[in-house]
């Protein structure tokens, strides 16, 4: 148990400071940056660690020990406007070590920051924080 909780906080460090790297800009395509943090928990209000948190194909990253996760100024496609919405997936990977819980969908609205300027091809940095998502149990068999 004491080398799950080390590999699950090694893989939250470092998958959480490389969460947005494969975000490049790519010329003539119109994109935004985004930022989301939240909190993901049982449906007793227990945090739970390790839950993977994918936004499309651009960024994954991982709950921490108090059920946090963050994306900080992530680049991915996007043209723009006063808010966008997009699901989050969040699936439980390592098993039953600390419960096994139901992969979820979530919808989040993200809405523009007004202080950061855009132009050529940058459309803007959206947000969205304090994300709760509650995750149900998987039915023992």
């Amino acid at each position: 148990m004491k080398y799950l909780k080390l590999f699950i906080l090694l893989l939250t460090v470092c998958t959480g400071l490389a969460a947005c790297s494969k975000n490049e800009e790519i010329y003539g395509i119109p994109t935004v940056t985004f930022s989301i943090s939240g909190h993901v928990s049982d449906d007793k209000g227990k945090p739970i660690e390790g839950i993977s948190v994918r936004f499309r194909n651009d960024a994954e990253t991982y709950t921490d020990a108090e059920g946090n996760f963050e994306f900080k100024h992530c680049r991915t496609f996007g043209t723009g406007g006063d808010t966008f919405g997009e699901y989050l997936l969040f699936r439980d990977v390592d098993g039953a070590a600390n419960g096994a819980y139901e992969n979820t969908k979530a919808y989040v609205t993200f809405v523009r920051n007004e202080d950061v300027k855009t132009g050529g091809g940058y459309n803007g940095d959206y947000r969205a924080h304090d994300t709760g998502i509650v995750l149900r149990e998987k039915p023992t068999e």
